[in-house]
């Protein structure tokens, strides 16, 4: 099928623009609580390209061989024109495109005429991802760093491995990074997993298929919940003011002390059951969160009132509770997020994207 025919397009983008108004109906009758935030368009499109021509030997009717100049430019023309089929209904939201990875934002291995760039440069598109299918810290966070670099562009790992055992760790690396994370999927039919020679390979799940936990499901749902709690600070804090603990290594180690430093604070962690944690650093004040018991011990700074609590649906942080530093160190309880007043004694180097990774 050739992606930008006019005829094709006509049809699709008339669907996609009634689709969007109708999920903006339904919304104004369900309380307006704008529930879908993305549009994927499309689903790995450069496959076509990079891989498929080739693979099927694809050409026109009239034997043609399909180029990947033209499969390219027909695939960004469809991408194009649908993100503004969803742009030109009632429901805004932000259109994204998930792109297979390879050498992050350079020009495709596979095809040097094209770059994920190209896909967001259109008018239609608002951010790109990448569908990472990587275990290994550092090969996560050069992925995630390379598509951060698009001045503008909202990194996303939009599919990686639930099946992953260090999941809450890959988690963690992309939004210390300034990415997301998409996991893929929540649990894999028991029929794909019959039926296939290699089971561990089909299977994506966080959870089994019968929905039972695996070992990480727990330590995920942990990193997710602080994550969570932070939401307003994680999106908004860059990365050298997102202070990221006990992802050196691709698993987290059970005794460790690490010392971080963001652009004002410096921060040592002390856990000795494999917790991992984060600090964001806002410039008057730190959220801090780990997955288990552990403690943080403060410097550079005077730090003053502690609280503990979480940002509501309304973005305020509503506290919870209170509790006091003993000598700059906070024993922190896990699962629990803490908020704490300090000022800075002097500008200091961020260290925090040296330490993700670097053991690897």
């Amino acid at each position: 099928m050739i992606l930008d025919d006019s005829w094709v397009l006509e049809r699709e983008t008339k669907a996609i623009t009634a689709l969007f108004n109708h999920i903006r109906y339904w919304d104004s009758q369900n309380g307006d609580k704008h529930p879908v935030i993305t549009a994927q368009i499309h689903n790995e499109p450069d496959a076509l390209m990079r891989w498929r021509i080739e693979q099927k030997d694809l050409k026109y009717r009239d034997g043609t061989p399909l180029s990947k100049e033209k499969a390219w430019n027909m695939t960004t023309n469809a991408l194009n024109a649908v993100g503004n089929a969803v742009k030109n209904s009632s429901y805004k939201v932000a259109t994204r495109v998930n792109l297979i990875y390879g050498d992050g934002i350079n020009p495709f291995p596979e095809a040097n005429n094209a770059c994920p760039k190209d896909v967001f440069d259109l008018q239609g598109i608002d951010f790109i991802g990448v569908d990472a299918y990587k275990d290994n810290i550092k090969q996560l966070k050069e992925q995630v760093s390379s598509y951060a670099s698009i001045n503008g562009n909202y990194a996303l790992v939009a599919e990686n491995k639930g099946s992953y055992s260090n999941t809450p760790s890959l988690i963690l690396t992309a939004l210390a990074l300034g990415g997301g994370y998409d996991i893929y999927d929540l649990a894999t039919s028991n029929f794909f997993i019959n039926n296939t020679s290699e089971p561990d390979q089909i299977d994506h799940g966080i959870y089994t298929w019968d929905l039972q936990e695996k070992d990480f499901t727990n330590p995920t749902r942990m990193i997710i919940k602080g994550l969570t709690d932070a939401n307003v600070d994680v999106a908004t804090v860059k990365p050298e003011n997102f202070a990221a603990f006990n992802i050196s290594d691709n698993h987290p180690i059970a005794v460790k002390q690490q010392q971080i430093r963001t652009t004002n604070v410096e921060i040592t962690f002390s856990t000795n059951n494999a917790s991992l944690a984060f600090a964001l650093d806002k410039g008057s004040y730190l959220l801090v969160y780990s997955t288990g018991d552990s403690e943080f011990h403060f410097g550079n700074g005077t730090f003053e009132k502690v609280i503990y609590g979480k940002y509501n649906d309304k973005g305020t942080f509503v506290e919870e509770g209170n509790t006091v530093l003993n000598n700059q160190t906070l024993h922190a309880k896990g699962g629990v997020l803490y908020k704490v007043t300090y000022s800075s004694q002097q500008p200091l180097i961020s260290n925090t994207i040296e330490n993700i990774g670097n053991n690897l």
